[in-house]
């Protein structure tokens, strides 16, 4: 996982070969009682949609085979381009993503 360098965007490598891109806005602070060991019992009609990633990057040449792909995130402060995700690849090579939304 990398943290975008304004700290707004979480990059998840998944084992389907799909980098995820989150809201750090979207996600949950504080206690979760749905991840407890008993949690409560929900009430008939109370279930909401739960807050997915906002997109994916996806290459044919990205393969995952393993949790212990690693990823590094160039920050805009360290280069003269824009910010990029590199993500390595059961393939011995690594791809990289722009992050930038325009």
């Amino acid at each position: 996982m990398c943290l975008s360098s304004d700290a707004s965007r979480l990059y998840a490598v998944c084992k389907d070969s799909t980098v995820y891109a989150y809201s750090t806005a979207h996600l949950m602070l504080g206690p979760a009682p749905q991840l407890s060991r008993n949690p409560p019992r929900q009430k008939l009609g109370s279930a909401s949609p739960g807050l997915g990633p906002l997109y994916g990057f996806r290459h044919p040449a990205l393969t995952v085979g393993s949790f212990y792909v690693r990823s590094a995130l160039r920050t805009v402060g360290t280069g003269n381009g824009p910010e990029l995700l590199a993500v390595g690849s059961a393939t011995s090579s690594a791809i990289l993503f722009p992050t930038d939304e325009r």
